[in-house]
């Protein structure tokens, strides 16, 4: 099959409105892909996914997390958690622990080899969490994000209050339509998109600052660091909510 993949150019103000189109040939065939294996993970829709080593892991409509151990071409249902009554919106994997937010605000974290939750922080987000990510070489430090429109960083080693909270990143007012996942850039920046704003905010967390706000030309919801084989910089891949564009960006700190 093949895949298109867009880029819009930054950087020179006279390109900043072009757009390149790279066709990679993935392969020779034609046709659909085929299917090496299946599971049946939840009863309803899965909401998020993540995966490392030997394990997949998924986040539901149902409140759980299905653990399963991947293989050549099998996946197995080995453990389910019990999480939230309401979904469960995210996973994040860091070593042997994942940590999941849900719609009843709740974000906690999981030990993978008892299974057994090792902290949670109730109400962690007013009107649901949608977000967490573990802070680089920092499995201590993990950030969140809700409906509430603010994102929080937090010390597991303390809960009782968050170490930073990040805000302005949203429009006054905008209507809380799409799950927005903030996206550490290193270890002491992260990025994140804004409803209603269409652009892209970085934030220092040692200083708490906005340091950034790009124009992204739409509002974005998800956001990852990549960097594709053989590539000497990395880029930002940024999904957007309006259009269901992939896009791909110099990170703001080479643009």
């Amino acid at each position: 099959f093949r895949q298109n993949f867009s880029r819009r150019c930054s950087g020179d103000p006279a390109r900043s409105t072009q757009q390149r189109t790279m066709t990679l040939d993935m392969s020779r065939r034609s046709g659909a892909l085929a299917e090496l294996a299946s599971l049946r993970a939840h009863a309803r829709g899965a909401w998020t996914l993540a995966a490392t080593g030997d394990r997949v892991l998924t986040g539901a409509k149902d409140g759980t997390v299905c653990v399963a151990a991947l293989g050549d071409a099998s996946l197995v249902e080995t453990r389910r958690v019990d999480v939230s009554e309401d979904d469960v919106k995210d996973v994040a994997l860091s070593n042997d622990a994942f940590a999941t937010a849900s719609d009843d605000g709740a974000v906690a974290g999981w030990d993978l080899r008892t299974f057994s939750r090792a902290w949670r922080v109730e109400r962690c987000h007013a009107d649901g969490a949608q977000s967490a990510r573990y802070r680089p070489g920092r499995d201590e430090h993990v950030l969140t994000a809700g409906r509430d429109a603010v994102v929080k960083l937090w010390d597991l080693r303390s809960l009782a209050a968050p170490l930073a909270t990040f805000s302005g990143h949203h429009a006054a007012g905008a209507r809380r339509r799409a799950l927005m996942h903030p996206c550490w850039l290193d270890a002491s920046t992260f990025a994140v998109g804004g409803e209603g704003t269409a652009r892209l905010a970085v934030y220092d967390v040692a200083s708490g600052r906005q340091t950034a706000s790009l124009q992204i030309g739409s509002d974005c919801t998800a956001l990852a660091d990549v960097r594709a084989s053989g590539a000497a910089a990395a880029r930002l891949a940024v999904a957007t909510e309006a259009s269901g564009e992939v896009t791909l960006h110099e990170r703001p700190d080479q643009a």
